[in-house]
């Protein structure tokens, strides 16, 4: 008897167990439909936006223009939908980060080169790139934060602030409606690989500021040598501080 009301047990608990098994499938079934309805709308709003943008620029080549209210506004549309969309389970995150880079800063820093004779007459221009490469290099500074946050990336004795000395911020849409990070259960390999590319981004950026405003090339070589130091495999780091020391 005992033996029989021990076998019942055990076919009850592999029950209970099929249908725990079953529901935590079901469970993680509708959150990866969930993040990806999400990520498609996203993906779909930043489009748009880049589209925009680039109608824009096709339309004008004033740097006053370009560094206006409506263009400005597209670009940190780009660049928060963009960040968004990093930390989902994202299939795009190596496009996502040029698309970043690009549509939200160098495109504008490259119009600035093309038409750099507009600098020697007008003042403005110059205290409005300084504020447009403030802004990159205060994005790519909290996005390194943020890896380190989410990821639980280690990098002290890396880099040159500590994710405890910045005070972690949500941005919101034009609309009001703030953006709730999502967290990611992915490994930390594309999270290091990005701090990586967002140091070399920040010497990237320290350097254009060098070539319009003059100064030296400190912070752009500290940039490059952390990102050495986080992946000395990368001969492009190596390439540029010897190209500016």
């Amino acid at each position: 008897i005992k033996s029989i009301y021990h076998c019942r047990d055990m076919a009850r608990e592999t029950r209970m167990a099929g249908r725990d098994k079953d529901r935590d499938k079901e469970r993680e079934r509708l959150e990866n439909e969930r993040l990806l309805k999400e990520w498609k709308t996203l993906y779909r709003a930043m489009y748009e936006s880049v589209q925009k943008l680039e109608k824009m620029l096709r339309h004008t080549s004033d740097l006053s223009l370009i560094f206006g209210d409506k263009m400005s506004k597209e670009r940190k549309k780009i660049r928060i939908l963009g960040e968004r969309q990093l930390f989902l389970r994202s299939p795009r995150r190596d496009k996502l980060e040029d698309v970043i880079w690009r549509k939200s800063f160098y495109d504008v820093i490259q119009a600035c080169k093309q038409q750099r004779q507009e600098f020697a007459t007008d003042s403005s221009l110059l205290l409005n790139l300084r504020r447009h490469l403030e802004i990159a290099s205060g994005f790519y500074r909290h996005l390194v934060v943020r890896l380190e946050e989410d990821f639980n990336i280690d990098l002290k004795g890396v880099v040159s602030w500590s994710r405890a000395t910045i005070c972690r911020h949500s941005q919101s849409l034009d609309d009001g409606s703030e953006l709730i990070w999502c967290d990611d259960d992915e490994t930390t390999e594309w999270a290091l690989s990005a701090c990586h590319r967002c140091l070399i981004y920040l010497g990237d950026l320290a350097r254009y500021q060098l070539e319009f405003e003059g100064g030296t090339t400190r912070l752009a070589v500290m940039y490059y040598k952390q990102a050495i130091y986080l992946d000395p495999s990368v001969g492009m780091s190596w390439f540029d501080v010897q190209s500016l020391t």
